[in-house]
C-alpha cells in the first residue's frame, strides 16, 4: 500500500486515556486511526501490513508536542495533515511531515525522548536531587537533571533514548 509517510503530531492528553490503542478506549491512536479510516487514507486498522509505528507512548492525561508516527498510505502527506487537523484539532494536531526511508520505524529509530514533569509543589533545593529521585534513576540513564523552581511548581526534564516503566514511575 502506497508510500511511507512520517507525521509529527502534538496533543493535549487531558481528555484521552493515553496514547496507545485500547479496544474501547478514547486514545490518541484510536482517534487518528478512526479519522484515517473514515477518509479512506488507510484501508485497514494500524497494523504491520501498513507498517504503522509510533516513537513512544504516553499515559492518561499526558501531553506531547513532538510525537512521531509513520505508516503507509496512497495519499499526499499534505492531504493527510489537513484531514487530521480538520477533524481533530485542537485536541490533536499534525504540524509536520517527512518522507522516511522504506525501513523506517518510529519506535526503533528514535534518537532521544524528552520527558518534562511538572509537579504542583515547590522543590526544596537544599536536598540532593539524585538521592531524592530514588534508586530507579540509575547512572546508566543519560539523565539531564535540569530543574526550574517556580513559586508553586517544579519542572524536571529527563532526556534519554528511552526508559523502562520502572525507571520513569
Amino acid at each position: 500500500m502506497g508510500r511511507k509517510i512520517g507525521l509529527v503530531i502534538a496533543y493535549n492528553g487531558e481528555l484521552f486515556q493515553g496514547f496507545q490503542r485500547q479496544p474501547h478506549g478514547n486514545t490518541i491512536e484510536n482517534s487518528i486511526e478512526e479519522v484515517l479510516l473514515k477518509h479512506k487514507l488507510i484501508n485497514q486498522r494500524f497494523s504491520p501490513e501498513i507498517q504503522y509505528s509510533a516513537a513512544s507512548r504516553t499515559d492518561k492525561g499526558v501531553h506531547a508536542i513532538h510525537q512521531v508516527i509513520s505508516f503507509n498510505t496512497d495519499y499526499n502527506p499534505d492531504k493527510v495533515v489537513d484531514i487530521i487537523n480538520n477533524d481533530l484539532f485542537p485536541r490533536i494536531a499534525a504540524w509536520g511531515y517527512f518522507t522516511p526511508p522504506w525501513d523506517f520505524n518510529a519506535r526503533h529509530w528514535v534518537l532521544e525522548r524528552i520527558y518534562i514533569y511538572v509537579i504542583d509543589k515547590p522543590l526544596d533545593i537544599s536536598k540532593n536531587i539524585i538521592t531524592d529521585c530514588g534508586s530507579k534513576l540509575r547512572s546508566n540513564i543519560s539523565l539531564v537533571i535540569k530543574y526550574l523552581v517556580f513559586a508553586d511548581k517544579t519542572m524536571f526534564v529527563f532526556r534519554s533514548r528511552g526508559f523502562s516503566k520502572g525507571e520513569i514511575r
